[in-house]
């Protein structure tokens, strides 16, 4: 769903469960994206790089882009390993709506930070038994040749 933000005066994207304060919830429709489109040429934003978006939310964009929206959208895919392994081909797009929407990138966090439980360990995380961490090379289903104490 797209959101409007009181506190920071922002348009975001948050998933259709999120529930926040200060915040007016803007229906997925063309409406909500010409506003957005709009509110961003009055600043003069002429394009966005988004670092990770899922499938649905490209889809969508797809969907509202073409013509109707102003400024141009570079995006990365950033969405679960099974979701990359079914929808990564189709939805590779280059230049797309006369060069308003390029996605041809993938997002993935394996920075390795414990905070976050993205570190890949030999054991579970003590708070979080059923977790490891991220493995770098789950995307792709590559197997590590990582032995013994490395990690």
């Amino acid at each position: 769903m797209l959101c409007f933000e009181a506190r920071t005066g922002q348009y975001r994207f948050a998933p259709k469960t999120a529930r926040f304060r200060n915040t007016v919830v803007l229906d997925e429709s063309l409406e909500a994206a010409k506003l957005a489109s709009d509110e961003c040429v009055s600043k003069g934003i002429t394009s966005f790089q988004d670092a990770g978006l899922p499938f649905a939310q490209i889809d969508y964009l797809k969907s509202v882009v073409d013509g109707r929206v102003k400024p141009r959208l570079w995006v990365m895919v950033r969405d679960s390993n099974q979701s990359l392994m079914q929808n990564l081909k189709r939805t590779r797009v280059v230049g797309f709506a006369d060069n308003h929407l390029t996605v041809r990138a993938i997002k993935r966090g394996i920075d390795g930070a414990l905070g976050a439980h993205g570190a890949w360990l030999l054991q579970p995380y003590e708070d979080m038994p059923l977790s490891r961490g991220l493995h770098p090379f789950g995307c792709f289903g590559r197997r590590s040749s990582f032995t013994g104490d490395q990690a």
